[in-house]
């Protein structure tokens, strides 16, 4: 089982008994569509009849859009072998299938089907079954045709006729004109990314972006996880597209006058089943109104925020919550787990600081362990040490001293070669192929990439992005794994990891260019970190407030670093320019500054030039 990822197709090998098997999956230029081609090897002694299935999921919408209500049509063509799709009160349309492709039968199997998500977006039509037969030491391909309407005219049947009858001209067309050229990373053009010395990272960075931005975590089951849209919430807002952001924090209010559910499942029912869902929102509103600078949303939803605040029930400075919750770890329950009063803590820092003082001394007295020096996980008598341990640090909850600590432990028994493991490899339950005792989970390499390269220990905030980068092209293209085994780096599960995308945009933005925005203040803090070995390295098409900044460090002097921070139009925003220890001055746009901060009011271009200290 292989996959080869080259600028012009994905090639996937594999084999099953008697059979070498090769799926090419191509963009032909300048078309509305895609090709996915098998090829099947007959290995055998023997004649063999094959048969293969394609099932589709449909949810055809507009980019902005999080929740609708069409309903689908499904019609096969027999003589395109094709199933036509078209969404009511629109245009759109798809047609996929697999064209006049001689010697082999396709046909239309099981039933057309919606899954039970509020407004029903899910549609499933009915399978295309394709069956040949293949004798022996012989071969047969088999093109399967995506094509869609593009908006601008060009009918998706059209584009099926010409992708189907010269899929094989497309594929040498677009291989020659490849084949010379470096492939680049697939994001929103050259607006909005990532340039550093480390081409898995951008490439992974622009795969997060279009993650983020195109799969707003949309079920794929039967039933809509509000969490899963809360995290996408924070990665959309790091992409700067608040219009979507907005849209779906207002979807998500507009379930419940009351407190936040949990999940959407079959006959819209809602389920409140998981109370960290409450801080969460709370935090993303923040989170949202903080780089967007909307206040006024913010305002109009102060009852809502209050009747929330309201409902929390406080015993010793703890949440003690009726249903039992786990943000990283769901398989372990308990009442007074780590990461949901880590939760409330940010939460109550923004909208109720009085309480937050109050759980925040709890935190310190109740969950560190003296003994240890690790965060307990919950206050069981059989508590473990976990990853969940990383929540509050990823808050910046825990004391310098007590974090830095932890996070070498994290470090020393918590990290492998594939991700953070749920459960050190110390604990006498450890096993590393399973997900809840010791696999690695996606979701908290991201939380811990993050917390480490806020820390001085940046090296393994770097080797957790690493990491996570592997993962964009090691497995399903373009998304994150959820659980891999730790050991052998094998996936647990055929899920996507939600929220990973989002933690790895926000690793790159306030890991590795110290960027924290705070529009409620009209200001912004920019304090890039100095990455061993990278002597060149920016983001570019941030957005903050109603701006977009460019960010650039420059490390090949020998005397001083230049950073450079550039605004499409002066921003009339103050901005806090923190550089790291070893700088003695700042000469700022020809000004200097004695020390490694200063407050500035930028212009359009700026030039800042930190001095290092003389050895």
């Amino acid at each position: 089982d292989k996959f080869i990822l080259r600028p012009w197709a994905g090639i996937h090998t594999f084999k099953l008994p008697g059979l070498d098997v090769e799926e090419l999956c191509f963009a032909p230029d300048n078309e509305t569509g895609f090709i996915s081609v098998l090829k099947i090897i007959n290995k055998s002694d023997k004649s063999q009849e094959i048969t293969a299935t394609l099932s589709t999921k449909i949810d055809m919408r507009k980019s902005f859009e999080s929740i609708h209500g069409r309903k689908y049509k499904c019609d096969f063509d027999s003589i395109r072998n094709a199933n036509i799709v078209s969404s009511e009160n629109t245009e759109w349309k798809l047609c996929y299938g697999t064209g006049k492709s001689k010697g082999i039968l396709t046909r239309q199997t099981g039933k057309e089907q919606y899954v039970n998500s509020l407004g029903k977006e899910i549609y499933i039509p009915k399978n295309i079954q394709v069956t040949c037969e293949i004798h022996k030491g012989d071969e047969i391909t088999v093109p399967f045709v995506f094509c869609a309407d593009d908006g601008a005219g060009n009918d998706a049947k059209t584009c099926f006729d010409k992708m189907s009858l010269n899929w094989s001209r497309l594929y040498i067309e677009k291989e020659r004109k490849y084949d010379t050229l470096k492939m680049e990373p697939n994001n929103a053009g050259k607006h909005i990314g990532l340039m550093t010395p480390d081409e898995n990272i951008n490439r992974a960075f622009a795969f997060a972006l279009s993650d983020i931005e195109y799969h707003p975590n949309h079920p794929s089951t039967d039933e809509i996880d509000i969490k899963k849209l809360l995290w996408n919430v924070f990665g959309l807002v790091e992409l700067g597209d608040f219009k979507k952001a907005k849209e779906i924090l207002n979807d998500i209010l507009a379930l419940s006058e009351d407190t936040i559910p949990s999940k959407i499942v079959p006959d819209n029912m809602l389920v409140f089943d998981n109370e960290d869902v409450n801080p969460l929102f709370l935090i993303m509103l923040d989170k949202y109104v903080k780089h967007s600078g909307d206040n006024n949303f913010e305002k109009g939803l102060r009852e809502r925020i209050i009747t929330i605040i309201r409902k929390l029930k406080l015993e010793d400075g703890l949440v003690k919550p009726v249903i039992k919750v786990s943000v990283l770890d769901p398989h372990f329950y308990d009442d007074t787990r780590i990461e949901l009063q880590s939760l409330w803590i940010e939460a109550l820092r923004i909208y109720h600081p009085s309480k937050c003082r109050i759980m925040s001394e709890a935190l310190d007295v109740y969950f560190w362990d003296n003994r240890s020096k690790f965060l307990k996980d919950s206050l069981k008598d059989d508590a473990v040490k976990s990853a969940n341990a990383l929540i509050p640090i990823f808050f910046d909850q825990i004391r310098e001293i007590k974090r830095d600590t932890v996070l070498k432990k994290i470090r020393q028994e918590f990290v492998s070669a594939h991700g953070i493991r749920t459960r050190g490899i110390f604990d006498p339950d450890f096993k590393a192929g399973t997900a809840h005792s010791g696999g690695a989970r996606s979701f908290a390499t991201g939380i811990a990439a993050c917390s480490y390269l806020k820390s001085s220990d940046t090296a393994t905030g770097l080797k957790l992005l690493r990491i996570l980068s592997r993962q964009m092209f090691n497995y399903e293209l373009g998304v994150f794994e959820k659980t891999i085994n730790s050991a052998d780096g094998s996936p647990l599960s055929d899920l996507s990891s939600y929220g990973t995308s989002s933690l790895f945009v926000h690793a790159v933005d306030s890991g590795i260019f110290g960027l924290s925005v705070n529009m409620h203040e009209n200001e912004m803090i920019v304090a890039p970190r100095l990455i061993d070995g990278w002597m060149e390295y920016e983001r570019f098409g941030k957005t903050v407030g109603g701006h977009v900044m460019h960010v650039k460090v420059d490390r090949r002097h020998e005397k001083f670093v230049e950073i450079i921070i550039n605004f499409d139009s002066r921003p009339g925003l103050k901005v806090n320019i923190e550089l790291p220890d070893d700088i003695s001055m700042m000469e700022i746009n020809n000004v200097k500054h004695e020390g490694n901060k200063v407050t500035i009011h930028p212009g359009k271009n700026n030039r800042i030039w930190g001095y290092l200290k003389k050895e």
